[in-house]
């Protein structure tokens, strides 16, 4: 199966990109931020044989273009944001965290 990850994060895209190339994280990697995530992201992919690609997408762009003007990818980031800020408001106190891969521990 082909998936698309689409992100605003550029780093996050560049981990992605880069977790790629090697099955095990290199010691250095463990310490960056958000490893956990891209861990996750990597090792669900391989655990459900997906072939991974990721994309970068400038972030609010809906700043200067309206909406129905923007490609797909930068719409559904704005979705994506909106979303996440109305769960922000909801359940801004209560943090989560994110289950860690047997690497990331």
């Amino acid at each position: 199966m082909e998936v698309k990850f689409v992100s605003d994060n550029l780093r996050l895209v560049n981990r992605g990109n880069a977790h790629l190339a090697y099955d095990h994280p290199y010691p250095k990697t463990t310490l960056t931020s958000e490893f956990e995530l891209t861990e996750k992201i990597y090792r669900t992919h391989q655990a459900y044989n997906i072939k991974a690609t990721f994309r970068h997408v400038k972030g609010h762009q809906d700043n200067t273009t309206k909406f129905d003007k923007l490609p797909l990818y930068a719409q559904l980031n704005i979705e994506a944001d909106t979303l996440g800020g109305l769960y922000q408001e909801e359940h801004g106190s209560i943090y989560r965290k994110l289950p860690c891969s047997h690497s990331a521990q």
